[in-house]
């Protein structure tokens, strides 16, 4: 608006007067530095022109460009490329630039708000790390708790079960605010999934209480069990558990952007060619999960900060846990491929490493999203109470679920308390 000079609006170039409360934010032109206050926006985005800036092989969106350029950028050659245009929410009339800048320091060092703020703010592709977090630095972060208890700060239990082809494995989790998660429990039961013996051991793993510190015992709040292998006695064992309203068959899709678990389908249970009734399966979107888990991997290697508070989201393994189980928790990895003629971001297995462990937390979690995310910070009181922890303790912890770094924490404060409210309810709804 001062200097005339067209340009793609950058977040880097977003800037703001006030520290303590954000306030104030403007964009600082990028060819000549002037000042771009925010109530001039509406009048600059209206004067806004939609410019193809890629050539030569390289995309070059910060580009500032002179107005008598303006006709020669329209007119040049797309060289056979379709041209795409982009736009993100410092344009929009219902977005101020003050709320962005809020939004930016709730998000910057928690990488499920990350994720949102990347994609929904930024409006562009979230790169989810490719690595597999190193298991030899998970292995010696394991903590010491005993086994089959409940940790302070958990708040419910999730199961999850894996069937193969000679025993059903089985892991509990118990999870906390922010879907802090500690592994309290998990084992194998050997046997014929085809016999009727093992799934009457698993009715009694089902049935396990564990204590809490209090010494109250908790039964398990829901159990899911992957439905891909002998699918009709998973699916047999899920009816015969109907009324608890407690028992999953989860079928792991591929894709992202999928809830944590869908929408069930009807499934027939058939034997020897006989209809024995329907089973409900839930699909469960597997990608997001793996992703979410292993950011919660990465909290557990940072560890604690320095008054040995961990992270709201962390990942607690017990040392009763062995160097293989850290193998198997991080055995697949994200890797580029070509579909349909577009590189994409998909999940693979490590090459003659078993799984069974990684599964099982994906699917756990995936449950623990369908206890929780409609609930709300005074639903995590109201449930911290009932189950004997300080709603105190439960406050602190959903507060430093959007809190920013240490450096910032006096910058979203004040004005910015709504936005809190809205950033957390985001993540935690369905």
């Amino acid at each position: 608006p001062h200097c005339g000079i067209y340009q793609t609006l950058r977040f880097e170039n977003l800037k703001w007067r006030v520290a303590i409360v954000p306030h104030g934010a403007y964009f600082a032109c990028a060819a000549n530095g002037c000042v771009i206050e925010h109530f001039e926006k509406r009048a600059m985005v209206s004067a806004g022109i939609w410019i193809k800036t890629y050539e030569d092989g390289e995309a070059a969106p910060g580009r500032t460009i002179e107005p008598d350029r303006i006709e020669a950028y329209r007119a040049r050659d797309s060289k056979g490329r379709q041209p795409g245009f982009a736009i993100w929410q410092a344009y929009s009339p219902f977005t101020d630039w003050d709320g962005i800048v809020v939004e930016r320091l709730e998000s910057k060092d928690n990488p499920f708000l990350d994720k949102t703020f990347t994609q929904q703010v930024l409006g562009e592709p979230f790169e989810e790390s490719g690595e597999s977090p190193d298991h030899e630095k998970l292995y010696l972060r394991r903590e010491n708790y005993p086994r089959g208890h409940i940790p302070q700060g958990a708040l419910f239990v999730t199961l999850a079960g894996d069937v193969q082809g000679d025993r059903i494995e089985w892991a509990a989790y118990a999870w906390g605010v922010g879907l802090s998660s500690w592994l309290i429990d998990k084992g194998v039961i050997p046997g014929d999934p085809a016999a009727d013996e093992i799934w009457f051991k698993l009715d009694h793993i089902l049935e396990r209480q564990y204590e809490d510190a209090w010494g109250k015992l908790w039964k398990v709040d829901a159990f899911g069990i992957d439905a891909g292998y002998l699918s009709n006695k998973v699916y047999a064992f899920a009816r015969r558990h109907h009324a608890t309203g407690k028992v999953f068959a989860l079928d792991g899709r591929d894709g992202w952007k999928m809830p944590p678990l869908g929408t069930p389908t009807k499934k027939s249970i058939r034997f020897s060619g006989k209809k024995f009734g329907t089973a409900l399966l839930w699909p469960v979107g597997g990608w997001d999960m793996k992703s979410e888990l292993y950011a919660s991997l990465r909290m557990t290697i940072e560890g604690p900060d320095k008054d040995g508070i961990w992270r709201p989201g962390t990942a607690h393994n017990p040392d009763f846990c062995d160097p293989e189980h850290f193998k198997q928790l991080t055995a697949e990895f994200l890797a580029t491929v070509e579909r349909s003629g577009r590189p994409m971001r998909v999940w693979k297995q490590s090459k003659g490493q078993a799984n069974e462990q990684h599964d099982m937390a994906v699917y756990a979690r995936a449950l623990a999203h369908h206890l929780s995310d409609h609930m709300r910070p005074e639903a995590w009181a109201n449930l911290a109470a009932q189950r004997g922890a300080r709603p105190e303790d439960v406050q602190r912890d959903l507060a430093e679920l959007w809190a920013p770094a240490p450096d910032q924490k006096q910058a979203a404060a004040g004005s910015s308390s709504g936005r809190r409210h809205r950033a957390v309810s985001s993540w935690m709804r369905r």
